[in-house]
């Protein structure tokens, strides 16, 4: 059977998607980020367990969420997701996401493949060579950028203990972790304020019981509340995340 460029889902939003905002929380979008890659990528033949054969596993390295509007509780949302392009290192999908066939929000990522054993990164092309790449079809198109650590001394720090309910199934923190510690450590009450768009930067792993200290610098601007996290090895000194978020006052 070919597998069609473009993968599309379905989905009635539950009671458990639903933030303490009132909106279709921010987990549950990137969960859902990752199911429809995963099974984008399984038709492909280079899903978890294809590329557990050769001891390889995909590994998001950035994305940034554009927000347009939040859908409700009970609402039935689309989701359509491609991959976009390819570079020497990275494999690059979009995804719109819809309700009422209007788009509440896009999502840019960057994937790469690590060999589960040696660490290396693997020439990611080599994995995607068969798929349709379609460049221009997002409403969002700019390159995902590289993020700079927290500059300065932080106005706020944090440190959290890696619990096993962050864990996923490569032993280390699931992507989805770093953003609900994002949320749940964001001084002021500003969680509650809706994001615009964040851009989020995976750099290095973390696993079961490791300590990170997370760091924010916050900047009110006259288009939002300008948001700089950098969370970072407490043992090691080594970022393990950044990001950057603009909230609606």
């Amino acid at each position: 059977m070919d597998v069609l460029p473009l993968y599309f889902s379905e989905h009635i939003i539950k009671h458990y998607e639903i933030d303490a905002s009132g909106r279709f929380s921010m987990a549950a979008l990137a969960n859902h980020v990752q199911e429809n890659a995963a099974e984008h990528a399984r038709r492909l033949k280079v899903g978890y367990r294809d590329m557990l054969q050769t001891n390889n596993a995909w590994m998001l390295a950035r994305a940034r969420f554009s927000y347009y509007t939040s859908p409700k509780l009970g609402s039935h949302i689309e989701a359509e997701t491609w991959v976009k392009d390819t570079d020497r290192i990275f494999s690059y999908r979009d995804f719109h996401f819809k309700v009422n066939d209007e788009v509440f929000a896009v999502v840019n990522t960057a994937w790469l493949v690590a060999n589960l054993e040696t660490k290396k990164i693997e020439p990611v092309e080599t994995f995607v060579k068969n798929a349709y790449k379609l460049k221009d079809r997002c409403l969002v198109n700019e390159p995902i950028p590289k993020l700079k650590g927290v500059e300065g001394k932080a106005e706020h720090v944090f440190m959290h203990e890696v619990k096993f309910s962050s864990i996923d199934l490569n032993h280390h923190v699931n992507n989805v972790s770093y953003l609900q510690w994002y949320l749940d450590y964001l001084p002021n009450g500003l969680a509650l304020n809706p994001v615009k768009n964040l851009i989020i930067n995976f750099l290095h792993e973390v696993r079961l019981s490791f300590k990170v200290n997370i760091y924010y610098n916050i900047q009110d601007k006259d288009d939002g509340v300008h948001v700089k996290c950098e969370m970072v090895n407490a043992a090691t000194d080594q970022a393990a995340c950044r990001i950057e978020a603009v909230h609606k006052k």
